[in-house]
């Protein structure tokens, strides 16, 4: 007589079946296949003589299936809330420069037309000095003179405020000048 050690091999090809419906992938189902017979192997004194064997090595290879969809579901959660975390400490706060951009916004919509246009093609556009003065009819030099008073007014204006509301500092551009406009 067969111990159910050894009729477990019998039970190979339908064990095979059954984890390729499971994992739909040949690889990982030979990975269960094996898991499911170690795991029989391991616990063949649970096995209880006279009950349907397959039905025996199914279980086992469903709760195996099932406790490894819900690790693996588990390690996809913890690298998603570790990668997350990582992106908000990396992010620097947003509120000063959002307060910020709104003041420069306010200070830009105090000035004269003519200034805040020159400032926003400059700046918003990505005009050059050239594009500009060749647009007005103007020479080059006249565009970058007005363009640096337009700027130092700004940076005045921005200043008064950042004293007003109580900061000692405003955000900086890589360029080290207050909003990027030189």
């Amino acid at each position: 007589m067969d111990t159910p050690s050894d009729c477990i091999e019998d039970h190979l090809p339908a064990m095979r079946r059954l984890a390729l419906h499971l994992t739909r992938d040949r690889v990982a189902a030979d990975d269960l296949v094996q898991d499911t017979v170690l795991r029989a192997l391991e616990k063949v004194h649970r096995y209880e003589s006279g009950t349907n064997m397959q039905a025996w090595l199914a279980t086992l290879m469903r709760n195996i299936f099932l406790s490894q969809r819900r690790r693996d579901g588990l390690a996809v959660r913890h690298a998603r809330q570790v990668a997350m975390q990582e992106r908000r400490s990396e992010a620097p706060a947003r509120q000063d420069a959002h307060i910020y951009i709104g003041q420069m916004w306010s200070a830009m919509h105090r000035m004269k037309d003519h200034e805040r246009n020159l400032l926003s093609a400059i700046a918003l556009e990505g005009m050059e000095l050239e594009q500009l003065s060749q647009r007005h009819g103007l020479p080059t030099g006249t565009i970058k003179s007005r363009a640096a008073r337009a700027r130092a007014k700004l940076r005045l204006a921005l200043g008064e405020q950042a004293a007003t509301a109580g900061r000692a500092k405003r955000p900086q551009a890589a360029s080290g000048v207050p909003g990027g406009i030189e």
